[in-house]
């Protein structure tokens, strides 16, 4: 029994020597907040658009109230005027392009340029199920119908009747 006592205490004196090792090496630690500062205004690569401006190609400056890349503080103070909103360029005109199932040609163009193709788009109308439409990205731009489009190329329906 002597034995097994003087035993428990050579191990709880090895606890206690790894435990003072382990509090010496790690030092003190600092803690800090789990969450990034988001500073106040619009910043790039969002600018403070005017939310009614024409969206046409050529004009898409004059949409531009405040560009937080020449902005004192890389900061546009944007979020009070009516009629402006904080946005990614991309976002600004995003749904007033022609519908569109061809191609996209910029005003002055012709359908025989490449272009591009138009934007998919996510429209939600009352109750009704959501669905898309194809547009392109500006106001002024020219749907042009692609140079296949007169050719389907759906898969045949598979129909019992035709048996």
């Amino acid at each position: 029994m002597l034995a097994l006592g003087k035993r428990a205490t050579e191990d709880a004196g090895g606890v206690r020597c790894l435990l003072a090792i382990f509090l010496v090496a790690c030092g003190a630690t600092t803690i800090t907040d789990d969450f990034g500062v988001v500073p106040p205004g619009c910043r790039a690569p969002s600018a403070c658009y005017i939310t009614n401006c024409s969206c046409t190609f050529s004009g898409i400056s004059d949409c531009v109230k405040c560009d937080p890349k020449t902005a004192t503080n890389n900061s546009c103070p944007c979020s009070g005027d009516a009629g402006t909103q904080c946005l990614e360029p991309a976002q600004l005109c995003q749904g007033r392009g022609a519908s569109c199932s061809g191609h996209c040609v910029r005003a002055g163009g012709r359908c025989s340029d490449e272009g591009e193709a138009p934007e998919r788009l996510t429209v939600s109308s009352g109750d009704a199920a959501p669905t898309t439409e194809l547009r392109c990205a500006y106001s002024d731009d020219v749907c042009c119908p692609d140079a296949d489009a007169g050719v389907d190329l759906a898969m045949p329906s598979v129909d019992a009747s035709h048996d």
